[in-house]
C-alpha cells in the first residue's frame, strides 16, 4: 500500500485544480513554480515553508494521491454530530454554548 501525503485543505484544494487542469503532473508542478498567479500562492507557500516538503512531495501527492488534513473546525463539527447521533444532547449544547460564549461560529454546530 502506498502511504498517502496528508495536507491542508487549502493546498488540497489547489492540487485539484492542477489534477483537473493538466494532463501530467510534472508540467503543473513546473507551472506552480513558474508562475507568479496568486491561484498558485498557497501551494507554492505550503512547499516553501518546509524545505522537507520539496517537487518530490507535490509529485508524490499527484501521483500517488493525498488526504486532506482535518481542520479544527472540522474535527468540531465531526465531534458534535457524534454526540447527537448518539443522544449525548446534553453535551453537544455545551459545544454550542461554549462557541457562542467565544463568539466562534462553525457551519454545522452553531452557524
Amino acid at each position: 500500500m502506498v502511504d498517502k501525503v496528508k495536507l491542508p485543505k487549502e493546498v488540497a484544494e489547489v492540487l485539484v485544480h492542477i489534477e483537473q487542469t493538466y494532463d501530467y503532473p510534472i508540467r503543473a508542478v513546473v507551472e506552480m513554480f513558474n508562475s507568479k498567479s496568486a491561484a498558485y500562492k498557497d501551494l507554492r507557500e505550503y512547499f516553501e515553508q518546509d524545505r522537507s516538503r520539496r517537487i518530490e512531495a507535490i509529485m508524490k501527492a499527484l501521483v500517488n494521491g493525498y488526504e486532506v488534513e482535518e481542520t479544527p473546525e472540522d474535527k468540531v463539527r465531526a465531534h458534535f454530530k457524534r454526540l447527537l447521533e448518539s443522544g449525548k444532547h446534553n453535551e453537544a449544547n455545551v459545544i454550542h454554548v461554549t462557541l457562542d460564549y467565544l463568539g466562534i461560529k462553525i457551519s454545522g454546530v452553531n452557524a
